[in-house]
């Protein structure tokens, strides 16, 4: 494959991923914000027990969104340092698009399957077992994961 479209495939990946995340935020944002609308809700309308159940169970809502965000926040991070690197062609690494005997990775957060121009391909973190297995090995490589080898295609 050339690396225009390679990199016209590896932005597409990228702005799936970073869709994901904004979402992702967006979603933990809203939850913390019902959450909190609930709270001073219960606080003008209950009296009692049934107040301090329901404030306990808000709290613990508000919290939950509250990890989802800050999940999401790294994630982004992630994303960002993406952006800022250059990546190496010669060994698999954070950015690249991995092309594989057995399927196609774009080593970056761990979305899962992503479809773009009628491929699949797997976005997944260096933290992955996949990843961890694909990091650091270079065109004409394998690895097995799973009773499968994947030999390495191409790293662009």
């Amino acid at each position: 494959m050339n690396d225009m479209k390679q990199d016209t495939i590896k932005n597409k990946l990228f702005k799936l991923c970073k869709d994901y995340v904004e979402l992702r935020i967006f979603t933990a944002k809203n939850a913390m914000d019902v959450a909190q609308s609930g709270a001073s809700e219960e606080s003008k309308t209950s009296m009692g027990d049934k107040y301090e159940t329901s404030k306990a169970l808000l709290h613990i809502e508000k919290d939950k969104a509250a990890g989802q965000l800050s999940e999401a926040i790294k994630l982004d991070r992630v994303l960002n340092e993406i952006q800022t690197i250059t990546t190496d062609n010669q060994k698999v690494d954070l950015g690249n698009l991995v092309l594989t005997t057995n399927g196609n990775f774009y080593i970056s957060i761990s979305v899962g399957k992503l479809t773009v121009a009628n491929n699949d391909y797997f976005a997944i973190s260096l933290a992955s077992p996949v990843g961890q297995l694909l990091y650091g090995l270079k065109v004409g490589e394998e690895m097995s994961f799973n009773k499968r080898t994947f030999k390495i295609l191409e790293v662009s």
